[in-house]
């Protein structure tokens, strides 16, 4: 009898791999969440400095300090901008990184789970997900954690031209990018380009969270639409996508 026994096989390691994937998820979300805080901080500091700085130059005609502002004040301002811009996009790196890492623990976690008892004795089992494709517990951390377009959003235009030397192409707009999210403005079935339009006036010298999907990769970018030498205030032309 007791040579007949099998002996008890260990229980499978994909299920190890899947409870560290469940830790890595709620890290990254957790990070992402502090991502998050640091962001908004920096985009209100942002604002208000844009809204005290004049716009212009510190000096007069005759190249003399203006004498209706407080030249000093001004120029330290200006350098405080311009920290907390590459701050901004530095968090925005970092954001982005973390939306790919969770997209990729949400992967591994679907295609790890184990199959339940329910489907060994015959009773139908939900589909997986499809490796890509985006659960809706995936898209609510995604935004809950960055604010940002969940991955299946879905894209409402592209661009196909960015002038040299623009604000676009300067804060990392390229030909190509398909747009998901641009500030507030997703895809709506329509008017989406109007809607940027009015976003950029509303936004002039100000930080917008960008998210453009790059060779099937999302990328997060943070532009800030401004006055130039061109045209416009982003310097780039968008078409809309049927």
């Amino acid at each position: 009898l007791l040579s007949r026994m099998r002996p008890v096989s260990p229980r499978p390691r994909k299920i190890q791999r899947q409870d560290m994937t469940v830790d890595t998820r709620f890290d990254v979300r957790a990070r992402l969440r502090a991502l998050e805080g640091k962001r908004m901080g920096l985009e209100t500091e942002i604002m208000e400095l844009s809204a005290r700085i004049p716009s212009g130059s510190l000096v007069d005609k005759e190249g003399f300090p203006r004498a209706d502002i407080d030249v000093a004040a001004v120029a330290r301002d200006r350098h405080r901008l311009a920290e907390l811009q590459n701050d901004h996009k530095e968090i925005m790196k970092h954001i982005e990184a973390g939306l790919h890492e969770m997209h990729k623990a949400m992967s591994a976690s679907a295609n790890a789970r184990p199959e339940s008892s329910s489907a060994a004795a015959g009773a139908p089992v939900a589909p997986r997900p499809q490796a890509g494709a985006s659960s809706g517990e995936e898209d609510a951390a995604m935004q809950d954690a960055s604010g940002s377009a969940p991955l299946a959003a879905r894209a409402f235009a592209v661009v196909d031209e960015v002038a040299e030397g623009s604000p676009a192409a300067q804060d990392g707009i390229c030909v190509g990018d398909v747009l998901m999210q641009f500030g507030s403005v997703l895809h709506c079935g329509g008017g989406e380009l109007q809607r940027v339009a009015d976003e950029l006036q509303q936004h002039r010298d100000q930080p917008l969270q960008v998210f453009v999907q790059r060779q099937g990769k999302l990328h997060a970018l943070c532009l800030t639409p401004r006055t130039w030498a061109g045209r416009g205030l982003l310097g780039c032309h968008m078409r809309p996508l049927s």
